[in-house]
Parts: structure tokens; sequence; C-alpha cells
């Protein structure tokens, strides 16, 4: 008999993030996933589970390395202010097509899965909550330099920024929709002391 050929489990799911980036959920069929990673049905069940436990890996670590994304964009600068440029951008170019199938697949797949999967709406929740406190943080701080605006609550302008974020990431999903770079000018104008 010959020897099983051997998997990487990170190859695995970056193959398989791949195929539930570009068609959802529900539109990505076992046989994709197999076709996808390489893998036969049997040994993708036996690595991961069912379609539904392979997903929740898949996207447990998405949401992981878009926090830590969201890191290395805040360390990127020093200022409040230029701090939120650089995660407004990293956003943006992190959402394009060349980076994936194009959009947020946490975006995507709140809309597709979040009215009915609670697995899957408790992540996304969490996420964006860490998202949310961390934004938070940074504008607070940029008030305290009078950077940012301080007129409007730091939670109130963090809702803002998230709504621009979700605007540039769905765009990015259907196409150009305009300019990014655009859209981030008036969005940081907008937080400056008035």
């Amino acid at each position: 008999m010959g020897r099983p050929r051997q998997f990487d489990p990170d190859d695995a799911l970056d193959a398989a993030q791949q195929a539930f980036w570009a068609h959802g959920y529900e539109a990505t069929s076992i046989a994709d996933l197999c076709d996808a990673t390489g893998m036969l049905r049997g040994s993708l069940y036996q690595a991961f589970g069912d379609k539904h436990a392979l997903f929740l890996s898949v996207l447990d670590r998405y949401l992981a390395r878009g926090t830590a994304q969201l890191e290395a964009d805040l360390a990127r600068a020093s200022t409040p202010l230029a701090q939120l440029e650089a995660w407004l951008y990293g956003v943006a170019f992190t959402a394009c097509p060349s980076q994936g199938p194009g959009g947020c697949m946490a975006l995507n797949t709140l809309v597709e899965l979040g009215p009915h999967d609670d697995a899957v709406r408790d992540r996304l929740t969490a996420h964006f909550g860490v998202i949310r406190a961390r934004v938070v943080a940074v504008l607070e701080a940029g008030q305290r330099a009078g950077e940012v605006r301080a007129d409007l609550e730091a939670g109130v302008l963090a809702g803002y920024l998230q709504t621009v974020v979700a605007g540039l990431a769905t765009g990015a999903r259907a196409g150009p929709q305009g300019d990014p770079a655009a859209v981030i000018a008036v969005a940081l104008d907008s937080l400056r002391p008035r």
C-alpha cells in the first residue's frame, strides 16, 4: 500500500478560505472544497469535520488575521490621526480583489449567515467589538492630543469610521466604485477639530 498523501492544514485552510470568500458559504459545495484543497471528501471530513466546522475554522483564522492586520496598520504610524489613516488604507488595500475575491469576508459572511447562524454571528459580533474598542482608544488618544474633534464622543466617531470601512469593503467586492483615497480623505477631514 502506498503512504497516505500528506497535507498542510494551513494550506488547506487558505484554499478553503478562497473558495468560501469567492462564492459564499451556501454556494460552496463539498466538491468545490475538495477541488480547492486537493483533498478527498473523507480526508476533508476527518481533518476538519463537516462543512460548517471547516467554515468556522476558516472564519476564525480570517478574523484573527484581520485583528493582527489592524494592529500592524496602527503600528505603522506614530500619531492617532495617522494611525487611523493607515488603518483605512489598510482596509481599502486588503479588501481589493488582488488580495482575495474582493470585499471583506467578514462582512460578506455577516450578510449571508449572520441573521440565522448563531455561531457565525457570535464570532462576528465579538470581532467587530474588538475592532471598535481599538478604534475608540485611538480616537480618544487623538482627542486628548487635539488631533481629533472632541465635540462628538469617540464611540460615535468609531461607528462612523466602521460604516466607512464597510462601504469601502463592500465597494471593493462590487468593483471600482470611485476613488477610495478620496473617501478616506473626506473621512479623515471629518475627524479633525472644527
